[in-house]
């Protein structure tokens, strides 16, 4: 009997992610009949339980969808974002935001030269590729330290000490960048209209710049009820911490 017993507890464990995925879709599906039938705040609630436990395009794309419709653009334009940090190639959502960035003008960060070299790679890879120059550092170094290797094996040992730190350096320079400045949780989207960039945590502050609906800031400290951000093109402020939303809040990354 208690075989049996445990028996149908395995398989109910094994049944458990079928139902949550089944269950999931049923939500998913009747999230997308309300928005057809133009219930939006309906869809959106359904939209948004499903993004609690589940990184899919196709639900952060349709919640983007469905906050245009609603009129809050700055959200949409940043769910399309996530969309495309899950799938860089997806088409439709990558139209829906050049449209809202010609009918908003929303600031984006512009990634210099090294930037661009430095994203073409993961900072796993680049923290890999700093380790292995260590090691070849330290096993050149070792060589040479306990050797003594004469010319010109010591020239060829010498050549990997140097070699190897340089990769490291050079690695782990590239590593913080990623981090710093290509980390999608660093990043934060502005949500809510009419906000402005001042030059202290209060309400009588000097302006600095407008930042639309759709704007990249990086969040850099938090006062209060306000945030210090860098903005695109140099510029830094103070906006309000409710104005502005993480890009990526998740603790797995895509």
């Amino acid at each position: 009997m208690m075989r049996w017993i445990s028996s149908l507890s395995a398989c109910l464990l094994l049944l458990s992610p079928c139902l949550q995925a089944s269950d999931r879709d049923d939500i998913f599906s009747e999230a997308n009949r309300l928005y057809e039938v133009e219930e939006f705040e309906q869809a959106r609630d359904l939209y948004r339980e499903l993004t609690e436990e589940n990184l899919s395009q196709e639900v952060y794309f349709n919640l983007g969808n469905t906050l245009f419709r609603l009129g809050k653009l700055g959200e949409a334009c940043l769910w399309y974002r996530r969309a495309l940090l899950l799938d860089p190639g997806m088409a439709e959502a990558t139209v829906n935001l050049r449209l809202l960035h010609r009918k908003l003008g929303f600031l984006r960060f512009k990634p210099t030269g090294i930037e661009r070299f430095v994203g073409s790679l993961t900072g796993s890879t680049w923290n890999l590729i700093m380790v292995l120059g260590l090691w070849l550092f330290a096993l050149g170094l070792a060589a040479l330290l306990i050797l003594r290797p004469k010319q010109p094996l010591g020239g060829v040992f010498l050549a990997l000490t140097i070699s190897g730190g340089l990769v490291a350096v050079l690695a782990g320079t590239a590593r913080h960048i990623h981090q710093e400045t290509l980390n999608p949780s660093t990043l934060g989207i502005i949500v809510q209209n009419d906000v402005v960039a001042i030059d202290g945590p209060f309400p009588d502050g000097n302006a600095v710049i407008a930042l639309p609906p759709g704007s990249e800031v990086r969040v850099k400290a938090t006062r209060d009820e306000w945030v210090f951000v860098h903005l695109p093109g140099e510029n830094a402020g103070w906006i309000p911490k409710e104005s502005v939303e993480p890009f990526w809040p998740y603790p797995a990354m895509p």
